[in-house]
């Protein structure tokens, strides 16, 4: 159970970053932060609020899997990977 949970973790601190990166640097969106990037709005009152950290979460993991498929797929191409 905690190995699942470390590794949960992991995986969103693995695509909040990536997703801070992208979209600072490569769309040049100044006045984002990594937090919200990561963990969305704090202090979720309406239902839009909460959907929007749903969805952020969602890209946090979907962003993480892509990640781990392309490196897997670039381990094979380099003969890393048998």
């Amino acid at each position: 159970m905690i190995e699942y949970l470390f590794q949960n973790i992991l995986a969103l601190y693995i695509g909040g970053s990536i997703r801070y990166i992208y979209i600072r640097f490569i769309c040049r969106k100044r006045d984002l932060s990594y937090n919200r990037v990561l963990h969305g709005i704090t202090n979720a009152k309406t239902k839009e609020a909460d959907t929007y950290n749903v969805k952020n979460d969602i890209k946090n993991r979907l962003t993480t899997l892509v990640f781990i498929i392309v490196l897997i797929l670039m381990g094979i191409m380099f003969n890393v990977i048998p």
